[in-house]
């Protein structure tokens, strides 16, 4: 059972009212990537289509015909659902499904294309009746992936993917994938990709570790845009399902160290508050759980607030000194409570 933000917030008070002068003591889809093979031990799997609620990809490997990946609206031309297995794996054949129990969301127009070095990609066999089968390798396959060849308004399942030869699956790991933008401002590119790269590691770290049932799905897409002519940066999620993260140009390169901005912005995501009822005036909280992310869990620092000045409502770095505060001498775990509340609507 989760606690509603507003008594969270007001044990959070009286367990430590005048707390925060303590704190200072300490207290349209682009080309299908590369699926360069994987020595980390686990499957890979990415793709270009947004998700629908939680039929994340990892359903298409469960076994349970009962379950399924589910797109979030129609797919285009060139969408694909790419797979990269681990280097000793070793597969003899592969069957894919695509539909829902009741046999809606076929993939009609498709084709199942293999690779043996994760980066090239031939054509095995066309989608007939929403199914596709290679019974028999040759070599090594490296990578499999879906691709979409005609555009389709409804949505669309995969529901098994079957690995032959393969007694005990690896771990399957959803891998989001950023689209970097800089063509505004190539002198950022040292900048926007080492933000590409800690949004690789970071993103699916924070979705794991604040998931609760209503957590919005882990994104199939990210756009990182170097873009904005004035401000920061701001992360939002487009009516597509794909969310952006909007950086200044000026900021990237006049700011080349303050890459932990990615982390903060990458963090709304991960949230999802928006469009949640009741917590309009909650602002200072989302940007606190935010900044207590940035500065605790990725790049620990110290952060003394003035205690004659703050208030633990101010937002960003002085609200998350209060929640660090909490976290370290009151509630432990405070932070992915208030974070859950703040996901239900009124709470």
């Amino acid at each position: 059972m989760h606690l509603p933000v507003r008594l969270l917030l007001l044990g959070s008070f009286l367990l430590c009212s005048g707390a925060l002068a303590r704190a200072d003591a300490g207290e349209g889809p682009a080309a299908p990537p590369a699926a360069q093979p994987n020595a980390g031990g686990t499957i890979d799997v990415s793709t270009s289509m947004p998700v629908k609620d939680h039929h994340l990809p990892k359903l298409a490997f469960d076994g349970s015909a009962s379950t399924y990946f589910l797109t979030r609206g129609g797919v285009k031309a060139g969408d694909d659902l790419t797979v990269a297995l681990p280097a000793d794996l070793h597969v003899i054949g592969i069957s894919v499904s695509t539909g829902t129990p009741d046999h809606q969301y076929q993939l009609a127009h498709g084709e199942l294309a293999l690779s043996h070095d994760g980066a090239a990609f031939q054509t095995a066999v066309p989608f007939t009746d929403g199914h596709a089968t290679v019974s028999s390798i040759e070599g090594s396959v490296r990578a499999l992936r879906i691709l979409v060849t005609e555009a389709d308004s409804s949505p669309l399942a995969i529901n098994e993917i079957t690995l032959a030869g393969v007694a005990r699956l690896p771990p399957i790991r959803f891998r989001t994938r950023f689209l970097v933008d800089y063509h505004d401002a190539p002198e950022a590119k040292p900048f926007a990709e080492t933000c590409k790269s800690l949004c690789e590691e970071w993103y699916p770290t924070f979705t794991d570790m604040f998931d609760t049932p209503e957590a919005p799905p882990q994104r199939s897409v990210v756009r990182l845009l170097f873009d904005l002519n004035k401000g920061v940066a701001y992360a939002t999620t487009a009516g597509d399902g794909i969310s952006e993260i909007h950086v200044s140009k000026l900021w990237a390169v006049q700011h080349p160290d303050d890459t932990a901005l990615i982390i903060h912005e990458s963090f709304h995501i991960v949230q999802g508050y928006s469009g949640v009822s009741g917590h309009d005036h909650l602002g200072w909280l989302t940007e606190g759980l935010a900044d207590y992310v940035r500065n605790r869990l990725f790049m620990p620092v110290e952060i003394k607030p003035d205690p004659n000045k703050a208030k633990y409502t101010d937002a960003y770095k002085t609200t998350a000194a209060f929640l660090m505060w909490l976290e370290d001498h009151k509630k432990k775990g405070i932070c992915f409570k208030l974070n859950a509340a703040m996901r239900i609507p009124n709470s």
